[in-house]
């Protein structure tokens, strides 16, 4: 059976690696179909 307590640990768990995986995914780069890397946030980038 299913407790609470094991219910709330694994919502815990699974929330703090979201928080982590988010952290990293925004670091790498998208790669547009020409090859240029587009980053996540809305800022332009250096080169264009």
């Amino acid at each position: 059976m299913i407790t609470n307590d094991k219910v709330i640990k694994i919502y815990c768990t699974t929330d703090e690696f979201s928080k982590k995986f988010d952290e990293e995914i925004e670091k790498m780069p998208l790669l547009s179909s020409d090859g240029k890397a587009r980053y996540r946030n809305d800022e332009p980038s250096a080169t264009s």
